[in-house]
């Protein structure tokens, strides 16, 4: 009785009897060098594109998280800019009144000792300034009434206007991004 041979079968011996033994062993060598490498691009292709969307996505972030401070900035800006010039505007008018405030005969009556000016310029030097104690009580010369008016309303001034500063800052940095953790 004759066998029927599946014709794949036979073409798989008929190679295998045409090549030599060693050509077997390197072919599969070549198909798995090629396969890996095949692999190994595609991996890489992968991961490349990957690491490139995330870029984008951190880039895009970035810029607009910087919009968006940029746009607090702005706020600010245009809220506290206006409000600290209507500050200063408004001590300039009050130092302008300080003769008005305080007449000439209440400062005639007023007297500003050395240990007031000594105080003063503790407080504001934060330094401690030596001072004689028998001239404590003596009158300041050169200063009176008047001169303290200003100052104080300079003084208060300056302390509004920082203060509008601080508040504009903090609105800055509470808008700026906060780090992960």
């Amino acid at each position: 009785m004759l066998r029927t041979v599946p014709i794949s079968k036979l073409a798989t011996s008929l190679f295998s009897l045409a090549l030599p033994a060693w050509v077997k062993p390197v072919g599969i060598m070549l198909v798995i060098v090629s396969w890996s490498g095949f692999c190994y691009v595609k991996g890489m292709s992968h991961v490349q594109n990957n690491w490139d969307t995330q870029e984008k996505v951190r880039k895009l972030t970035e810029r607009v998280e910087f919009m968006r401070v940029e746009k607090i900035v702005e706020h600010v800006k245009y809220t506290i800019v206006p409000q600290i010039q209507v500050v200063e505007k408004q001590g300039k008018n009050i130092i302008k009144k300080v003769p008005v405030y305080v007449p000439q005969e209440a400062a005639d009556r007023c007297v500003i000792n050395n240990g007031f000016v000594w105080l003063h310029e503790a407080a504001r030097s934060g330094l401690q300034i030596p001072f004689d104690s028998g001239r404590v009580a003596d009158a300041a010369p050169g200063i009176g009434l008047a001169d303290v008016g200003r100052t104080i309303t300079v003084n208060y001034t300056k302390f509004r206007t920082m203060k509008l500063q601080c508040q504009g800052l903090l609105e800055i940095v509470k808008s700026l991004p906060q780090e992960k953790q």
